[in-house]
C-alpha cells in the first residue's frame, strides 16, 4: 500500500517511525516497522489531519485510503 511514515516525513510532519505510529496513527510505537498502516490506521490518520486543520495532506490521505496509491 503507502509507506505513511514516508508520506509523512516528506511533509515535515513526523520525525521518527515511533512518532507516526503513536502520534498519526495512534497504535503501538512499533506498528508500522511491523507493517503496513492498516485502512483503520489511515482513516485515524486522516482524523488527525482534518482535525488540526491540515486540509491538503488530509485530501491526500482520502485519496489514498479510496483509490489507493499512485504511482508517479
Amino acid at each position: 500500500m503507502i509507506d505513511l511514515y514516508e508520506f509523512m516525513l516528506k511533509r515535515r510532519l513526523t520525525t521518527s517511525r515511533r512518532h507516526c505510529s503513536t502520534y498519526w496513527c495512534q497504535m503501538a510505537p512499533n506498528y508500522l516497522v511491523v507493517g503496513g498502516p492498516s485502512d483503520t490506521a489511515m482513516i485515524t490518520v486522516f482524523r488527525r489531519l482534518v482535525a488540526e486543520g491540515r486540509w491538503g495532506t488530509a485530501y491526500r490521505v482520502a485519496h489514498i485510503i479510496l483509490f489507493g496509491q499512485v504511482r508517479r
